[in-house]
């Protein structure tokens, strides 16, 4: 008779080949490898308990080893040194095959080929998940998060042939973003469209693609961003297979899988968070102190002259009584604060936004780094720490939106999506123009107004530094650099920034 092995071995392996399946198979019959460095005492999850736990998400994790690797990841393990683990399974296989296996002619070096490919395969996604921090406040979140990254850069490894490099790089920056979101951050993120919406093109472009039989996200996503493009179908896939009823935890993975299912809000977000280095690009509320004896804002200050003594703390009078030359000697110093009553008068800078809509923004991410200038510009209008305005522009000046508060804000955010920025060709210095001729006409504030450019056209611009006059211009080029653009911003005391 075949030995019970052999039998499944074959059934299993060499007929149905799923890889995980025979990882668990040599390790049932001969040794369980061991991927992590185990914990003492550790809790974890069995393919039982994963199972209830993941399916309302619906997610699957089918290896009882895997389970407990991802566990044992979740509780902030780390993953053994590939060379230990090469050279365990070597070790084991050779000691524990047993005698009918070592005499079939070419079996154990088969077994050992087969065991270290499938091992090494899941080594290589533990180690990627290793170096994700991942997201989550307790063991529970930490392992949903866990098995939403393995299978979505699993599938895309395997099914849309990323490098596993590429995947590395992507999960991270979004692990990085998942964990700091605020709250701000989080009302213009669910403002967004859905992922169908920001992908959707006009009907036209559309059945373009349809007839040529092409992706049109992955077309558009170019080299720098098919891993994202990748990972966003496989968690598409992987929510389409949820239950209709979610757990109390889906509000953790919305989060999470809302940034990677599109990589529009991941880089809009990560862009948005690369602009705050520039102290050039940081809006703030001018806030003026105006002394009124009938103010109700009350400041200290600096003593200006003995006649202000009556108006100083009363702690500091006490020093009078008992220590006369001290007290003075600190008065013509004017070391003490007085009370002082008055009006605060507050002025909120003004930002007005111009976004190139022509199609060359479709490419490579661009429209949603411009998203993500806008997005930064909107955060101001959260804070009520600006003004803000927004206009799209091709060929002509669109109409200009007014960003008075959320409500706006959020209406704002929801036009990013890509059928909206299938325009003509580009007009920078028209656009520039009547932009500067519009600010000019506004009411004069302390404070000088902003203009924000976000392009991808390398056009010549006749506007000069002198027509500006105090208007700043800050340039986001998302393409191949402008020097006349460059030259203006400089000047003007902008940001000028090629992305």
């Amino acid at each position: 008779m075949i030995p019970r092995f052999f039998s499944d071995f074959f059934s299993r392996h060499l007929v149905q080949r799923p890889q995980q399946a025979f990882s668990d198979l040599l390790s049932r019959y001969f040794v369980r490898v061991p991927r992590m460095e185990m914990l003492s005492g550790a809790v974890l999850y069995d393919r039982h308990a994963s199972d209830e736990l993941l399916r309302p998400h619906g997610l699957q994790i089918k290896s009882e080893s895997l389970c407990s690797d991802l566990s044992l990841l979740a509780l902030g393990s780390e993953v053994i040194n590939r060379y230990e683990l090469e050279a365990t399974i070597i070790f084991e296989l050779s000691k524990r095959l047993p005698w009918w296996a070592r005499i079939v002619p070419g079996l154990t070096d088969a077994l050992k080929s087969a065991m270290l490919k499938a091992q090494m395969r899941e080594w290589l996604l533990l180690e990627l998940l290793q170096t994700l921090r991942l997201p989550g406040t307790n063991f529970k979140r930490r392992y949903l998060s866990a098995a939403v990254f393995y299978c979505s850069a699993k599938l895309a490894v395997q099914r849309y042939d990323i490098p596993l490099a590429e995947v590395r790089d992507w999960l991270q920056r979004v692990s990085t973003l998942a964990k700091s979101i605020s709250e701000n951050e989080e009302t213009l993120l669910e403002a967004l469209p859905n992922d169908a919406r920001i992908a959707a093109l006009p009907e036209m472009l559309a059945e373009q693609f349809e007839a040529e039989k092409v992706d049109a996200e992955m077309f558009f996503s170019g080299e720098l961003f098919r891993a994202a493009y990748a990972i966003g179908k496989a968690v598409r896939m992987i929510r389409s297979a949820r239950d209709s009823k979610e757990s109390r935890e889906s509000q953790h993975l919305d989060r999470l899988e809302g940034l990677l299912s599109h990589p529009g809000r991941a880089i809009i977000l990560e862009t948005s968070r690369r602009l705050e280095k520039f102290q050039a690009f940081v809006l703030e509320k001018l806030r003026e102190f105006h002394p009124d004896p009938n103010g109700d804002e009350l400041r200290l200050r600096p003593i200006a002259e003995t006649g202000e003594i009556r108006s100083i703390r009363t702690g500091s009078l006490a020093l009078l009584a008992l220590h006369g030359p001290l007290f003075w000697k600190r008065a013509v110093g004017r070391s003490f604060d007085v009370k002082e009553y008055g009006f605060i008068e507050e002025e909120r800078p003004r930002a007005h936004l111009l976004i190139d809509k022509s199609p060359s923004m479709l490419f490579f991410g661009k429209l949603f780094k411009a998203g993500g200038v806008l997005f930064n510009r909107l955060l101001c209008t959260l804070e009520d720490s600006a003004d803000v305005t927004f206009q799209l522009f091709d060929g002509t000046l669109h109409q200009r939106i007014e960003v008075e508060g959320p409500y706006e804000a959020q209406k704002v955010m929801s036009m990013i999506r890509m059928a909206n920025f299938v325009g003509s060709g580009t007009d920078i210095d028209q656009a520039l123009r009547r932009t500067i001729a519009e600010v000019k006409k506004l009411p004069h504030r302390t404070t000088p107004d902003h203009i924000v450019l976000v392009t991808d056209g390398a056009k010549e611009v006749t506007v000069t530094p002198d027509e500006c006059e105090v208007i700043k211009l800050h340039c986001f080029i998302l393409g191949e650099s402008n020097a006349e653009l460059r030259a203006i911003s400089q000047a003007t005391g902008g940001v000028y920034q090629v992305c």
